[in-house]
C-alpha cells in the first residue's frame, strides 16, 4: 500500500465512507457526498478551504496529489 492508499484509507475512514466510495467521489468531483457523513462545521471548513486558490494549489501541486492524478489518468 503506498502513501496515497493510506491517506484515501484514513480520510475515508473519517468520513465513514468506504475508500472506493471516496476515490468514486473524488473522481466525479462530488463534495457533497464527501460531506454529507461531515459535522457541519467540519463540511463547511472544507468548503472554505477548497474555494481559497491558494489552499487549492498547495494541495493539487503536492507530489501525492501529482501521483493520484497520474493514476486516475491511467485508468
Amino acid at each position: 500500500m503506498n502513501n496515497m492508499d493510506k491517506m484515501i484509507q484514513t480520510a475515508a475512514k473519517k468520513l465513514n465512507m468506504t475508500p472506493e466510495a471516496l476515490k468514486d467521489a473524488l473522481s466525479k468531483g462530488d463534495l457533497n457526498a464527501i460531506t454529507a457523513n461531515m459535522d457541519k462545521a467540519e463540511a463547511e471548513k472544507l468548503n472554505n478551504a477548497l474555494n481559497n486558490p491558494e489552499v487549492v494549489k498547495n494541495f493539487t501541486d503536492s507530489p501525492e496529489m501529482s501521483e493520484y492524478m497520474k493514476k486516475m489518468k491511467d485508468k
